[in-house]
């Protein structure tokens, strides 16, 4: 396909772009629309997209929530749309360190410290002792969404590749650079846009909280430069984050778009949220939530329907998938 991404938007720079009636069977409904910001330097496609995945701090006792594969549902469509040409799934739950580090060892590295100093002593204090459970967490993470991968490639040839956000952090010194950069162009937009950064930055006294944002431009960066992946994707909570990434290649004159897709009727699926079926939900449990939750029952049927291959009544495609989905734990015990 030879066109711009720019061309699938109005002259506003940003328009619900995919109506996905046309691509997802009406039988189960649709998944919904996508919204895109892009800058002035337009993007061909097909490009390489990136999605980035957060912290669930529930795995282990509650397994991973079904509603993870809606993103993977929207990778599969836009993939076969001709889209998406390769997908890079950027796993950034070890960043829930950045929420619980302590802040006084912080204060210890000065008021601008590198991004070196920052990234070791991060990882340090990922690796205490009392970390046990973070660190059991994103372990569980990366096993859960390599499975979803697996899931959405039983049947179809899905081009993707997982990276492990940790693993880059101690082994590539780019992402260090990338961080450099993205830590500059974040003191610049605490001056130039205040009432952003407010929106965005946690209302804690937490100093290393701050981190978030620059390590979330920082990805962008690295996965650009080096997997040329020109797109992001996520849910429309990230808004104001896509806002910055948006505003950083625009800066530097890169080619750079952001594409959002409905959360659905719960939270993002890749955090944490009682009311969804999970890996652990017990049949009786899945059956009375889809009976009783309209609106969800809804949204498992659009987000199933493209990754679904069999002919199968809802309850059946979702415990299908919630089985399937928890062989990722399964299959990582056996490998420790």
């Amino acid at each position: 396909m030879s066109q711009d991404i720019a061309n699938l938007i109005d002259k506003e720079g940003k328009q619900e772009i995919i109506d996905q009636e046309s691509v997802v069977n009406q039988d189960f409904g649709k998944l919904g629309t996508l919204t895109l910001d892009t800058t002035i330097k337009e993007v061909s496609i097909p490009a390489n997209f990136m999605m980035g995945f957060g912290y669930n701090p529930r795995l282990s006792e509650a397994g991973e929530r079904l509603d993870i594969l809606q993103y993977f549902s929207w990778m599969k469509v836009l993939q076969e749309k001709g889209i998406a040409n390769k997908w890079f799934i950027w796993d950034a739950s070890c960043y829930a360190i950045v929420n619980s580090a302590r802040g006084k060892n912080f204060k210890k590295l000065g008021d601008n410290p590198e991004a070196e100093s920052i990234l070791e002593f991060l990882m340090n204090e990922l690796a205490r002792p009392k970390k046990q459970q973070i660190r059991d967490n994103c372990e569980l993470r990366g096993a859960y969404l390599r499975k979803a991968m697996e899931i959405v490639g039983m049947k179809t040839g899905f081009n993707a590749k997982y990276i492990d956000a940790k693993k880059v952090i101690e082994q590539d010194p780019g992402y260090a650079i990338a961080l450099e950069f993205a830590l500059e162009y974040v003191q610049d937009l605490e001056k130039t846009t205040p009432d952003l950064i407010a929106r965005i930055n946690p209302k804690n006294p937490n100093p290393v909280s701050k981190l978030y944002l620059p390590l979330e431009i920082a990805e962008t960066i690295y996965l650009r430069e080096t997997y040329d992946a020109l797109v992001k994707f996520g849910p429309d909570k990230e808004e104001d984050f896509d806002k910055c990434i948006i505003g950083f290649n625009e800066d530097n004159n890169t080619s750079y778009a952001t594409i959002r897709c409905n959360p659905g009727p719960r939270k993002s699926g890749y955090l944490d949220d009682e009311l969804s079926v999970r890996t652990s939900s017990p049949d009786k449990y899945v059956k009375e939530l889809l009976d009783r939750d309209k609106p969800y029952r809804d949204f498992v049927r659009s987000f199933l329907a493209s990754v679904e291959t069999e002919k199968r009544d809802l309850l059946s495609s979702t415990l299908f998938f919630r089985d399937q989905l928890k062989q990722g734990r399964l299959e990582m015990e056996v490998i420790r």
